[in-house]
């Protein structure tokens, strides 16, 4: 049954999430934990398993005698997020209507694969040079946010945390070593966050690859730490959520959300909302891209949740390109645009190359953030996203638009702004 009572993790011995298996500690990567991406893969979720998972939300505890009922119905416990009350069970969908009749379930819907970017990267060679960072002239997006001037401001605290809750992280890459944290693989728990792809490297060196090291490009907050969690290679929303709230829980100031779901269903739109505020109760911000689907898609999260009440800490981050035209979604929870097209980053293997998309406009933004916490730790999320939209660069539409929200981010105005006084 469920048992209404303080939410309390049970310690199942069929939930599949153990998060007594996480890293603990926020100490510098230990290169010991590295592992093989292949060997990762092969115990992630796999897209068709998505297929047959079903998310239930319960009021109070999941109990054993519950999980063992559910089986009697064809129903096998993937994990619990107990913090999140939400269930997840692989089975036979045509299960829902039997569910969604009992009092103790307040929603039940099928799990769902998030969209994935889908160009490949183009790659580049990379000289190395005693000093500075010899792809950065191919950043113009540093230049688009007046970097160089911020940085006479701030490159960073290591105090604050980056979480790019993605496709994992390349914890040997070379630009990207010394300024990663030990993660959290929410497809594999006890297994390093290496990157299954090659998404969430590219993220991570957006926003704090290594500065002059002589390899390489900068990210725009080099002075920060990067948190990989590994939870969309293969997984789904309950990965994503896992990811999340391990994020918040693990000293994360701001998560990176450079995923979604262009059409989800409502149980995955419950969970993500149940997630995000999770976090959100912490003083995180969350910086989530919209789709690149050029429409208004009002349903598309959790990036809507920038324009819901109650989320005033979520930024929703859309594209522009080098010469300020709109790229991807638009719509009126659009936060802010970024640069997000031809973007140079890191990728897996010590490798550098381009991207495009919303995914690579967010973790701009996200770095940003970053440096604005690093000046001033005591601003709460609300705070800075308000500070954000009201120093960015006006595009389109005199004021707030649907196609550019408040504008392109500057990182130099918004620090302007927030030093301490």
């Amino acid at each position: 049954m469920f048992l209404k009572s303080p939410r309390i993790s049970l310690g199942l011995a069929l939930t599949a999430l153990s998060l007594s298996a996480c890293q603990s500690s926020l100490s510098p990567l230990n290169s010991s934990l590295i592992s093989n991406p292949s060997l990762q893969s092969q115990a992630a979720v796999s897209a068709n398993k998505l297929n047959n998972r079903v998310l239930i939300g319960y009021k109070g505890q999941l109990l054993p005698a519950k999980v063992q009922s559910l089986a009697q119905q064809g129903l096998k416990l993937v994990r619990d997020l107990p913090k999140l009350q939400i269930a997840v069970f692989e089975g036979n969908p045509n299960q829902l209507r039997f569910l969604s009749a009992d009092p103790q379930i307040d929603f039940v819907g099928t799990d769902q694969s998030p969209r994935r970017i889908v160009g490949q990267p183009q790659e580049v060679a990379t000289p190395i040079t005693r000093s500075g960072d010899p792809l950065k002239e191919q950043q113009w997006s540093l230049k688009a946010v007046d970097a160089e001037k911020a940085w006479g401001l701030t490159r960073g605290s290591s105090n604050i945390i980056a979480a790019v809750v993605d496709t994992g992280v390349d914890l040997n890459h070379p630009d990207l070593q010394a300024n990663l944290l030990e993660g959290y693989n929410a497809e594999n728990p006890g297994t390093p966050p290496q990157d299954g792809h090659f998404h969430g490297t590219h993220v991570a060196g957006i926003i704090a690859a290594v500065a002059d090291n002589g390899i390489g490009v900068t990210g725009i907050a080099p002075g920060i730490k990067i948190l990989p969690v590994r939870t969309i290679s293969n997984g789904g929303v309950a990965e994503v959520a896992d990811g999340i709230v391990w994020a918040a829980d693990h000293g994360a100031r701001v998560i990176n959300l450079s995923l979604g779901w262009d059409y989800p269903t409502s149980a995955v739109e419950e969970t993500i909302q149940r997630a995000v505020k999770y976090a959100l109760d912490k003083n995180v911000v969350i910086c989530a891209a919209l789709s690149n689907d050029s429409n208004n898609n009002p349903s598309s999260t959790p990036d809507n949740l920038a324009g819901k009440a109650g989320f005033e800490g979520v930024i929703g981050v859309g594209n522009v390109d080098l010469y300020n035209r709109r790229q991807g979604a638009y719509g009126n929870w659009k936060s802010v645009s970024s640069p997000g097209t031809q973007i140079m980053s890191t990728l897996p293997n010590g490798k550098y190359g381009n991207l495009t998309g919303t995914s690579m406009a967010t973790p701009m933004v996200t770095g940003i953030v970053g440096l604005m916490l690093s000046q001033n730790p005591g601003l709460k999320n609300s705070e800075v996203k308000q500070r954000l939209m009201s120093s960015a660069i006006d595009l389109g539409t005199p004021g707030f638009d649907d196609q550019f929200g408040a504008g392109r981010v500057n990182a130099f105005a918004v620090l302007s702004n927030t030093r301490l006084r």
